[in-house]
C-alpha cells in the first residue's frame, strides 16, 4: 500500500464532538460516531440522515454523512470503483459548508471550517488516488490553508494537527530542494501526536495514522502498543486488527501474526458485504506466515483454499485485491511444481 495516501486519508474521516455545541442532535450524532467507529456505515448514515430531515443545515450530520462513505472507502480500499461518486458527494457538502461559513461565529465557525478543510483534503486524496493531480494537488493545498486558520485561532483544536502533521512529515521529504522549506518531519511527528490528545472518535483516526509513521521509522514495539490500546477499546476494529497482523509479520512474530490475520479474515468474511481486501490480506500474511515456519504444505493447501473460490464483482477490481490474489498465485505456482 502506498501508505502516504492512507495515511493522508485517515486525516479525513471523523470529526470532533467535544467541539460541538450540545443540542438535540446529541444522540443522533453520538449514534453516528458509535457506528462509523464499529465500521457499521449503513446504520450511521441512518442516523445522520434522520439529522438532516430535521435539520438540513445541520453541519456536523452533514460532514459525518461524507465521513461515514469516505471511511467505507478507505475500509474496503475501493478508490477506484466509488471515486466519482464520492467526489459528486463531497462536492455538494463542501459548498453547502461554504455557503453556511460567513454566516457562523466563534466555536461554531471554527467547527464548519473544519470540516471544510476535512472535505477539501478528502477530495484531494481521492483525485490522487484516481491520478487526477491537478485536481489533488489544488484541493490538498486549500485543505492545509484551512487547518491553519484553524489552529492559528484556537491552538487547542487538537484534530487539526493531524492534517498539518502529515502534511509537514511527508511532503517536506519530496519539497525539501525548495528554498525555505527544509526537512519538517521533527516537527510533523510532533503534530501527529499533538493530535492524538483529541476526544472520542478522532483520536483513533491520529492513532492509526501515528502507527503507519512509527512503522516507517522502524518503531515497531511503539506502533503496536499504540494499536493495542485501541483495540482495547473497540476489539473488533479491522482497520487496526490489520494493523496488528501486519505489524507482527515485519517483526517476524509468524505465530502472533497468524493469530492476528486469522482474526482479521473471519470478521472480514463475517461483514456485509465481505471486506475482499481485509479477506486477501489476512490470508496473504498467513501464507507468508506459514512459508516463512517451514509449513509449505499448509502454504500450498490455504492457497488452493483461496483460489478455488473467485472474488465476486466489483470487488475483484479493487487494486489491492489483485494483489493479493496474485502473490498467493505465485506462491502456489512456487510450491505446485
Amino acid at each position: 500500500m502506498n501508505h502516504f495516501f492512507y495515511f493522508f486519508l485517515t486525516i479525513y474521516l471523523l470529526s470532533l464532538s467535544a467541539y460541538c455545541q450540545p443540542d438535540t442532535s446529541v444522540n443522533f450524532m453520538d449514534s453516528a460516531k458509535f457506528y462509523l467507529v464499529h465500521q457499521e456505515y449503513d446504520k450511521s448514515e441512518y442516523f445522520c440522515k434522520t439529522r438532516l430531515v430535521r435539520q438540513p443545515r445541520d453541519a456536523e450530520a452533514i460532514y459525518l454523512l461524507l465521513a461515514s462513505a469516505q471511511t467505507r472507502i478507505l475500509d474496503y480500499e475501493s478508490y477506484n470503483l466509488d471515486a466519482d461518486a464520492f467526489v459528486q458527494t463531497a462536492g455538494t457538502a463542501l459548498r453547502s459548508l461554504s455557503m453556511d461559513l460567513p454566516g457562523k461565529t466563534g466555536q461554531d465557525s471554527l467547527v464548519c471550517l473544519f470540516y471544510i478543510g476535512n472535505i477539501q483534503g478528502g477530495i484531494s486524496v481521492i483525485q490522487a488516488k484516481v491520478g487526477n493531480w491537478p485536481s489533488a494537488v489544488r484541493y490538498g493545498a486549500s485543505s492545509i490553508g484551512a487547518f491553519k486558520r484553524v489552529i492559528k485561532s484556537d491552538p487547542d483544536f487538537y484534530p487539526a494537527y493531524l492534517g498539518l502533521g502529515i502534511f509537514n512529515y511527508y511532503i517536506s521529504q519530496h519539497l525539501k530542494w525548495l528554498p525555505f522549506f527544509g526537512d519538517r518531519r521533527k516537527e510533523g511527528l510532533e503534530q501527529v501526536w499533538l493530535s492524538t490528545k483529541a476526544d472520542f472518535p478522532y483520536s483513533y483516526v491520529a492513532k492509526n495514522s501515528l502507527c503507519w509513521i512509527l512503522l516507517e521509522r522502524n518503531q515497531y514495539d511503539l506502533a503496536d502498543s499504540v494499536a493495542s490500546s485501541v483495540l482495547q477499546e473497540i476489539p473488533s476494529n479491522t482497520i487496526f486488527i490489520r494493523l496488528k497482523a501486519r505489524i507482527a509479520l515485519w517483526k517476524r512474530e509468524w505465530p502472533y501474526a497468524i493469530a492476528w490475520a486469522k482474526k482479521l479474515v473471519v470478521l472480514s468474511e463475517k461483514r456485509i458485504p465481505a471486506n475482499w481486501s481485509d479477506v486477501l490480506s489476512g490470508y496473504q500474511i498467513l501464507i507468508s506466515s506459514y512459508e516463512s515456519l517451514g509449513r509449505k504444505n499448509e502454504s500450498l493447501a490455504l492457497c488452493r483454499k483461496v483460489l478455488s473460490s473467485p472474488v465476486p464483482e466489483p470487488f475483484s477490481q479493487i487494486p489491492y485485491v489483485k494483489k493479493h490474489l496474485q502473490y498467493i498465485m505465485e506462491i502456489k505456482k512456487k510450491y505446485s511444481n
